[in-house]
């Protein structure tokens, strides 16, 4: 028989990645109308500790194959910024797949993102606000919850005496 526990955590994976797959079509549908789609998982959530960096998407060429950071999987995280994150993937995989790009390694100091790269990336409804978000996780700044509600006063208690 089954152990419960790895039933409930692989359905639990199994909607998470329909949840990032059904955000992928979204997003395709809405700026790219791709006919062919790379896959989308979740990352295992490293951080590169030697530069206190956290890698939120990345796109492996050879796998086709976008990974997104389990930090965005939090429900307070808005969905614009998930979005964001699988529509700059999803730029790196029209650059290779779409556009004919080379899959040879990047040589020291070259760069991933080309002028050209960060004007489609404007294009991106939300792009400031999913930056500005982006920038309070990777700084853990980010509440996760909703704010504590406070309790009035004691005169504003009562509407009516």
């Amino acid at each position: 028989m089954e152990d419960p526990k790895l039933l409930v955590e692989s359905t639990l994976s199994d909607i998470e990645d329909r949840h990032l797959r059904e955000r992928m079509l979204s997003v395709n549908t809405e700026y790219f109308e791709f006919t062919e789609l790379p896959r989308i998982r979740w990352s295992q959530g490293r951080v590169k500790k030697k530069y206190h960096k956290v890698t939120f998407g990345t796109y492996d060429i050879r796998r086709k194959e976008i990974r997104i950071h389990p930090l965005l999987s939090d429900i307070f995280v808005p969905r614009y910024v998930l979005d964001f994150v699988i529509y700059h993937e999803l730029l790196h995989f029209e650059d290779f797949h779409i556009n004919g790009g080379s899959e040879r390694r990047r040589r020291k100091g070259e760069r991933v993102h080309s002028r050209e790269f960060h004007k489609r990336e404007k294009e991106f409804e939300f792009k400031k606000e999913a930056n500005r978000v982006l920038q309070l996780i990777a700084r853990g700044e980010f509440k996760s919850r909703p704010p504590a509600r406070t309790l009035p006063d004691s005169d504003e208690l009562f509407l009516f005496e």
